[in-house]
């Protein structure tokens, strides 16, 4: 057999060997590089990248499985958590927040009806979030909508929503044109595709490039370092395993040649598997010392890889890594800072997808004719504490600030005519009070010590620094002045 053949053979053996692994045909680099590790034990897995882009099954099972990792799942979860603590509202057809809505205006109705639905029972929204944001781990998410008649109350009679239930994606595909248009939905049934009502199911893709129904995985840039982590995990248990059991050597004596060479190895295992034994007078046993390699590198390792995944999940890390290092607070900061965008996006996402599929069916079946009010979550677009420092300083400089811009930014709503409101505090004048004894900020400040400093610091404030001073602090001033001029 030639050179070409013989590299063929070896190849189809080792690729039948890898396949017996998992159960897969797989790339194999890593048996290559390291032939002597008992892959099947310890279940290290072939490194699967260009695999899963010709797969759909296989990117959805490799994909779940790296929720079984702990940083995956703590970055997944925080950045679709960011959605669910954030409050969502509706703004009726028409009108903006910079103004409040007209009473009695149709209009105003729908989106009351809209809001009910949603809103009722108290985690139904919340539950669909947390089944549509599924799509960041496998591209795109589907949930059926099951409505019903309202009973009762004001909507008696309207067609609301009666349940929301999402659906495995793995058992689902999209029906598509010559022109690769999504036409419907088609879901595989014991073996058969069936066709699918589009109109019943909301269908949230995730990054959808070039129009592709299935999206993008947010899990494929955090593959390779979840899978060099596994692996690094499971060679620290290997080096672990034998670390505890140490290493042994046997002699035997050289005249007995192969007889005595089986009779050694033979040893061997056995003392891996007892912890004494007797042995004959030409066997010599003894147990080397190992070799202790520094436990920091595989830490190191995982660390790197646990600040790769983060990043891929969320677009940074340190917001999120405990801090291996003092006086971080500012770069912990500028890296939350820098993964809020993040979060942003993905709202306005799942607002399209919320609103298209669900809002206005909703409207369409109770109201038609009508315009579908307007879905949102109430998210801020930066820190508001220097944001309304800013404002105040501009205002005193004498910039005219439209106040619906500033409801708009801090998502304050135009009051009611019945609603209570809150009215600013008027700051002490301690001029108003000398001039005016009988006003309130003078009736307020009996105090006479307070008085006498406030006059003096009415007065001549920078004559009387000392003075002032050493009535704060209750103690007679060290050379008395005069209190005229």
């Amino acid at each position: 057999m030639d050179f070409l053949g013989q590299a063929k053979a070896a190849a189809k053996k080792a690729g039948q060997w890898l396949a017996g692994l998992g159960g897969r045909r797989a790339a194999g680099e890593t048996g290559v590089a390291f032939p002597e590790v008992d892959w099947a034990r310890w279940g290290v897995k072939p490194y699967l990248a260009d695999d899963l882009l010709k797969s759909k099954a296989l990117r959805l099972a490799t994909y779940r499985d790296l929720m079984r990792d702990p940083v995956v799942k703590a970055a997944f979860y925080n950045r679709v958590f960011r959605i669910l603590a954030t409050d969502w509202d509706l703004l009726p057809a028409g009108y903006d927040r910079r103004s409040r809505p007209e009473t009695g205006d149709p209009n105003v109705e729908v989106a009351d009806f809209v809001r009910h639905c949603l809103g009722r029972p108290r985690l139904r929204l919340p539950k669909l979030v947390l089944d549509l944001a599924q799509g960041l781990k496998d591209g795109f998410a589907i949930v059926e909508k099951v409505y019903a008649p309202l009973s009762g109350g004001r909507w008696d009679g309207k067609i609301g929503l009666a349940a929301l239930k999402a659906k495995d994606v793995e058992t689902w595909d999209f029906a598509v044109d010559e022109y690769l248009n999504v036409t419907g939905l088609r879901q595989q049934v014991l073996g058969k595709w069936e066709d699918r009502e589009r109109s019943k199911f909301i269908v949230f893709s995730w990054l959808p490039l070039f129009d592709n129904p299935l999206g993008q995985s947010e899990f494929r840039a955090a593959y390779r370092a979840f899978w060099l982590k596994d692996t690094c995990l499971k060679f620290r248990a290997i080096y672990a395993e034998a670390l505890a059991k140490g290493r042994h050597k046997v002699t035997y004596p050289a005249d007995q040649g192969a007889a005595g060479l089986k009779n050694a190895k033979a040893l061997l295992d056995r003392m891996a598997e007892s912890i004494g034994m007797a042995l004959p007078s030409d066997l010599q046993a003894e147990i080397l010392e190992q070799t202790v390699a520094p436990a920091g590198e595989f830490k190191s390792f995982c660390d790197d890889c646990d600040r790769d995944i983060v990043i891929g999940l969320e677009g940074a890390a340190l917001q999120m890594l405990e801090g291996a290092e003092t006086g971080a607070y500012r770069a912990t900061e500028t890296h939350g800072k820098t993964s809020a965008p993040w979060g942003h996006v993905l709202a306005v996402f799942l607002e399209a997808a919320i609103q298209d599929d669900l809002v206005a069916d909703l409207v369409t079946l109770n109201f038609a004719g009508r315009d579908a009010p307007d879905f949102y979550f109430r998210q801020s677009r930066e820190d508001l504490g220097p944001l309304s420092e800013v404002l105040e300083r501009l205002q005193r400089m004498g910039l005219a600030i439209p106040a619906w811009y500033v409801r708009e930014e801090f998502d304050v709503p135009v009051p009611e005519d019945d609603d209570e409101v809150l009215e600013p505090a008027v700051p002490f004048n301690p001029q108003s009070a000398i001039r005016n004894p009988q006003s309130a900020d003078f009736a307020e400040r009996q105090d006479p010590r307070e008085l006498a400093i406030d006059r003096a610091v009415a007065r001549a404030p920078a004559a009387y620094r000392d003075l002032v001073a050493a009535f704060k602090k209750k103690r007679p001033p060290r050379r008395a002045r005069s209190l005229t001029r």
